[in-house]
């Protein structure tokens, strides 16, 4: 019976140590296990980019909006275009101000959204803006990005209000381009691509054009892809397509260009 008592206590004793080193180990805070490796994202050069990029969007985009169209708004009760911009000037010089830099001149939060329809005087506030908290994060040393902000949440820092900046103005970009689209404007950047990629395509059009074909190389490519390219390159005064499929004299369908199905009228008469 002494013996099973003790073995009794031994069992006890040790189901105790593990409860309790259980405990110690779920109590650890997150902080202590946490990677203790470098990082490898730096948050406020990246901020400071995204910020410079996003200034040029949306003053560009409200740049190529008329003026008249700054009244439209998508439904009642919702913002208008000229509110939009505001409210994006808004938050750019509000976020800032958590982490403690001091509040910008002349900025008045009050009613600022509806403070003026003026084209001019709206993209003056959005450049106004973007520099006041471009110029806020530059400020900001690496080491401050984890000085914890008690009054916005238990584990919040001065980089959560970096964050903020730049997700807030991704989000209202691309509220700010189906706006845009809306009134019938297409935003600039993509605009310059789209005529970028035109271009593009209208170079390799006339090269195709000119160079021999080597049955070695050759690829087929559907009728549709040929219809939009001959649309794009027609719309351009730059670039006039030598010979159309219909005009061509010498179309062979045994020697056709490895990329745009169109005959070469060399490669047809020569083969090699």
């Amino acid at each position: 019976m002494k013996r099973i008592a003790r073995l009794l206590v031994c069992a006890c004793l040790l189901t105790g140590l593990v409860d309790a080193t259980f405990a110690q180990e779920s109590s650890t805070p997150p902080s202590q296990s946490a990677d203790k490796s470098a990082p490898s994202y730096d948050l406020k050069a990246q901020a400071v980019l995204d910020l410079q990029q996003l200034q040029q969007k949306y003053t560009g985009l409200a740049q190529a909006i008329p003026q008249e169209k700054y009244s439209w708004r998508p439904a009642e009760g919702a913002r208008s275009i000229n509110e939009l911009f505001l409210h994006v000037a808004g938050a750019g010089f509000y976020f800032p101000t958590l982490k403690g830099t001091p509040a910008a001149p002349g900025f008045t939060p009050k009613d600022f959204e509806k403070s003026t329809t003026d084209k001019a005087k709206v993209i003056e506030w959005l450049n106004k803006s973007f520099t006041y908290a471009i110029a806020s994060v530059e400020g900001t040393s690496n080491a401050q990005f984890a000085v914890p902000l008690p009054k916005l949440g238990p584990q919040a820092n001065e980089g959560d209000v970096v964050y903020l900046v730049v997700v807030h103005a991704h989000e209202h970009l691309g509220q700010a381009i189906a706006y845009s689209r809306s009134v019938g404007v297409v935003p600039p950047w993509i605009a310059e691509a789209e005529k970028k990629n035109s271009d593009s395509m209208c170079r390799r059009y006339c090269l195709l054009q000119t160079r021999p074909f080597s049955r070695h190389t050759q690829k087929h490519s559907d009728e549709e892809s040929l219809s939009s390219l001959i649309e794009a390159t027609g719309k351009n005064s730059r670039c006039t397509p030598n010979v159309r499929p219909a005009q061509s004299p010498f179309l062979h369908s045994a020697y056709r260009d490895p990329y745009l199905s169109i005959a070469h009228p060399q490669s047809a008469m020569n083969p090699r």
